[in-house]
C-alpha cells in the first residue's frame, strides 16, 4: 500500500478496537461481569477485533485500489497528463526513495506525466531514481519487477538502447534463457526487448507490425495507442505514405487530449493539408 494511503490502516485498526471495546462495555454495563473474564466471552471479543479489521482492510484496500486506478485513468484514458500530474502529487510525493515495486509502478507513469506535461526536468529525476532503485533492491525478483515498471519511462528519457540495456539486465535476473515463460514481467520484457531492438536498429517494418497491433487493439489503453499512432505516422513519412501518415495524425489530433503529441500532429496535419 503506497505510504500516503497509510492512513486508512491506522483507521483500520482504530475501528478494529473500538468494537470490541464498544461491545464489551455494553456488555458489562448490561450483566455486571467483565466479558473478557471468560474463555467464551474473550474468544468472542477476538473474533470481533480480528474480524472487524479484516473486514476494514479489505474495504480501505478496495477504495485505495479505486482511487489509484481514477487517477491513473487521466493518463492512460482521458490522456491528460497535467491533471494525473495534479491530482496524483500527493500520491507521488509520499513514495519514498529507493522505490519499492508497488511504487516504481505509480513512478513510472508519474514520470511519463511529467514528460508529457513539460516537465521533463523532473522526469529524468524520477527515471534517475528508478536506476537507483534497482540498485538498492536486494531480491532479485524485486529488480525484476522494478526494472519491469521503469523500461518506459527510461525509453522516452534515455532511448531505446538505455531500455534495451535496461530490459537485458532484467531478464539476466529473471535467469536469462532459464527465466520462466509463464512470469508476466518476463513475457513483458521479452516483448519490451523485440521493440527496443527494432526501435534501436530501426527496423520499420518490425515496427509498424507493433505499432499497427497497438492501434488496433481496443484493450489496450487509449494513451498508448495515440503513442503508437504517432509513431506509425512518423515511419508512414519516412516512406511516402502520405494517406496513413494522414490516417494516424488524425488519430492523434482526435484521441490524444491534451498529450504533447497532440501539437506537432496538428501541426503536421494542416501543412499535408485535407485530402
Amino acid at each position: 500500500m503506497f505510504a500516503y494511503y497509510k492512513r486508512y490502516a491506522i483507521i483500520s485498526c482504530v475501528v478494529a478496537v473500538a468494537v470490541p471495546l464498544a461491545v464489551s462495555t455494553a456488555y458489562a454495563a448490561v450483566t455486571g461481569k467483565i466479558m473478557a473474564a471468560s474463555l467464551d466471552g474473550l474468544i468472542v471479543l477476538l473474533l470481533l477485533l480480528f474480524g472487524t479489521m479484516a473486514l476494514m482492510q479489505g474495504v480501505f484496500a478496495r477504495r485505495v485500489d479505486g482511487r489509484t486506478a481514477q487517477l491513473l485513468a487521466l493518463y492512460n484514458d482521458d490522456c491528460n497528463p497535467e491533471a494525473f500530474v495534479e491530482q496524483g502529487r500527493a500520491v507521488a510525493d509520499a513514495i519514498t526513495e529507493p522505490y519499492d515495486v508497488t511504487g516504481s509502478w505509480f513512478m513510472t507513469y508519474y514520470g511519463q506525466a511529467l514528460l508529457d506535461a513539460g516537465k521533463a526536468d523532473q522526469a529524468r529525476k524520477v527515471a534517475e531514481a528508478l536506476r537507483e532503485s534497482v540498485a538498492a533492491a536486494r531480491k532479485p525478483q524485486a529488480k525484476v519487477g522494478i526494472i519491469a515498471n521503469a523500461v518506459p519511462l527510461v525509453a522516452k528519457v534515455d532511448g531505446p538502447k538505455a531500455a534495451l540495456d535496461l530490459v537485458g539486465e532484467g531478464l539476466e535476473l529473471a535467469g536469462g534463457q532459464d527465466a520462466d515463460p509463464a512470469d508476466s514481467r518476463v513475457v513483458f520484457l521479452r516483448g519490451q526487448q523485440r521493440l527496443r531492438q527494432a526501435e534501436a536498429a530501426d527496423d520499420d517494418a518490425e515496427l509498424r507490425s507493433f505499432y499497427e497491433k497497438s492501434v488496433a487493439d481496443a484493450t489496450v489503453p487509449e494513451r498508448l495507442r495515440v503513442e503508437s499512432a504517432w509513431k506509425l505516422a512518423r515511419l508512414a513519412f519516412r516512406s511516402g505514405d502520405v494517406a496513413t501518415e494522414r490516417r494516424m495524425l488524425r488519430y492523434v489530433v482526435g484521441h490524444g487530449g491534451k498529450l504533447a503529441l497532440v501539437a506537432p500532429a496538428r501541426k503536421q496535419l494542416d501543412a499535408l493539408g485535407d485530402a
